[in-house]
């Protein structure tokens, strides 16, 4: 859509914004949209392109704007575009032109009913006005309507009768592997993994893990390197990824060290703090501390020792047990592992 076809602004960004400069090329891009596709024309005259959004913030920009239609127009339409890219064209386009329609107006009711001392809910939600979401009808299953349901008519303090109770016996499940959509996603917002409440604010602020550019790319190198492997969608561990995870100290792989360092960073452009040079000498001391951890022969002092379920783990002083493998070449076998996992990952065969 970019490089062969011109049609969109440039993809690796993950600003949400547009300058205000570009407000005067509206008229334009919308007859470049309906030139493409003249199904769509209807749908442009409803919209109120006088109409100026909060997206219009010049202090929002970051290196490049929003990924927004351009002015191109192609021979052919949009019929000279495969699936694929009439799907993330469409995408793209509607995500535009919905900021030119009126808000979305809706009716909210809640009832709230207790039995004895607890309390149950239940919401409805009637629309008024579509306003923007009938631009983006096309993708009506990220905006649910299950709330869109009428309530009946109560009044404060009536009382209720049950006509029907059903008690289901469940049991919770295991939170489900990962995709490639659902990793760059947790990457994203790794910030409420953090309870720190200053990190993880600047966690939001920067996006989290990576950038839109990159987070794909991190993905790719763990699948080269086979610390990751894909079974069909779902990504999965392999063994040489868990055991980099055993060898990485904790500090390393907690989402708090990013914030910090964002915060030094932003320190050093704000002239707060230390400088550009004593930030790297921090970073290579930190990569000299761990790569003489990993090359500390412990591991291999821990094999020739004998543990025995009971004894204080040497690590961290809780209480050693007998666990079972669940993965990996020993699956099922026994091993002496600390009680505190997974804090603490101590174990001897």
């Amino acid at each position: 859509l970019y490089e062969t076809h011109k049609l969109t602004s440039y993809p690796r960004s993950d600003c949400e914004y547009l300058p205000l400069s570009q407000f005067n090329d509206v008229s334009r891009i919308f007859q470049a949209l309906c030139s493409n596709d003249q199904a769509i024309c209807d749908l442009l005259s409803q919209a109120n392109q006088q109409q100026r959004s909060r997206v219009w913030n010049d202090k929002k920009i970051t290196a490049h704007h929003a990924i927004i239609p351009t002015q191109a127009s192609i021979s052919g339409g949009i019929n000279k575009l495969n699936n694929k890219e009439k799907n993330i064209y469409n995408l793209i386009r509607r995500r535009y032109i919905a900021q030119f329609f009126s808000d979305y107006e809706y009716d909210q009711s809640i009832i709230i009913i207790k039995i004895n001392s607890d309390s149950f809910k239940a919401s409805g939600r009637i629309p008024r006005v579509q306003g923007w979401k009938q631009v983006l009808a096309s993708n009506q299953s990220k905006y649910t309507k299950e709330n869109e349901q009428e309530l009946p008519a109560v009044t404060k303090g009536e009382n209720l009768l049950c006509d029907q109770l059903d008690l289901q016996n469940k049991l919770t499940k295991p939170p489900q592997h990962f995709t490639e959509g659902t990793l760059i996603k947790a990457m994203e917002t790794i910030g409420s993994q953090v309870t720190d409440k200053v990190m993880k604010k600047i966690l939001r602020e920067t996006a989290g893990l990576g950038t839109q550019a990159t987070r794909a790319n991190i993905i790719q190198t763990l699948l080269q390197r086979k610390f990751i492997y894909k079974d069909k969608k779902l990504i999965k561990a392999t063994e040489a990824g868990f055991s980099l995870c055993d060898a990485v100290p904790e500090s390393i792989k907690d989402p708090l060290l990013t914030a910090q360092w964002e915060q030094q960073l932003d320190d050093i452009a704000q002239n707060k703090g230390q400088d550009l040079n004593g930030f790297l000498e921090q970073q290579i001391n930190l990569l000299n501390s761990i790569i003489d951890q990993i090359k500390q022969p412990a591991l291999k002092n821990r094999q020739s020792t004998q543990y025995q379920a009971g004894e204080v783990c040497p690590d961290c002083g809780q209480t050693l047990e007998i666990r079972k493998a669940v993965r990996g070449k020993k699956v099922g076998q026994h091993y002496i592992g600390c009680s505190n996992f997974p804090d603490c990952r101590f174990y001897s065969w």
